[in-house]
């Protein structure tokens, strides 16, 4: 009998920890993606209200527009070079490319929950925007009202597995 005990706690014991850590992992890998999507939406919408706040009340037609940009766009002075991206002629972000040519709002962690090294906020003059199976997990910020550098308003849209996600956020103002 002893040798019975000796068996179940040197192998099958360690064996079923093994396995249930395993499935742990697994199932955390599994997990759906969607609300990560939408969370990424948040805080891109948060930025954008950010940025509308450094610019007094405006927000920009592009990710990587800066609020010098937008200011002086509307005749006032200003020497912030943020801008939401901080990637200067890129229109589709990665994780990687967030504040790789200037200050960002965005937080460095923004990543893409489906694809880690993959594009993370992508911007689109469309509204809505395009899906397609490469853009899982991609927030695209959509400005509206454009004029120059300045946008009156925005929408934030979210990419899940099967298409859009039908969470829409839009401009406070």
């Amino acid at each position: 009998m002893n040798r019975r005990k000796e068996f179940i706690f040197k192998v099958v014991f360690p064996a079923a920890v093994f396995l249930a850590i395993a499935a742990g992992v697994y199932e955390m890998r599994t997990r759906p993606r969607g609300p990560r999507v939408i969370g990424n939406m948040y805080v891109l919408q948060l930025v954008a209200e950010d940025f509308s706040d450094r610019s007094r009340g405006s927000y920009p037609a592009h990710i990587n527009t800066t609020v010098k940009e937008v200011l002086e766009d509307l005749g006032k002075s200003s020497d912030d070079q943020s801008s939401i991206a901080g990637a200067k002629g890129m229109d589709r972000v990665r994780m990687t490319d967030i504040g790789s040519t200037g200050p960002a709002i965005l937080p460095r962690g923004y990543r893409n929950p489906y694809a880690e090294s993959g594009v993370a906020v992508d911007m689109s003059d469309l509204d809505p925007p395009t899906w397609s199976p490469d853009s899982k997990g991609i927030v695209f910020y959509v400005p509206l009202e454009v004029r120059g550098k300045v946008a009156g308003q925005y929408k934030v849209y979210g990419a899940g597995r099967n298409g859009l996600l039908d969470s829409v956020l839009t401009s406070e103002r």
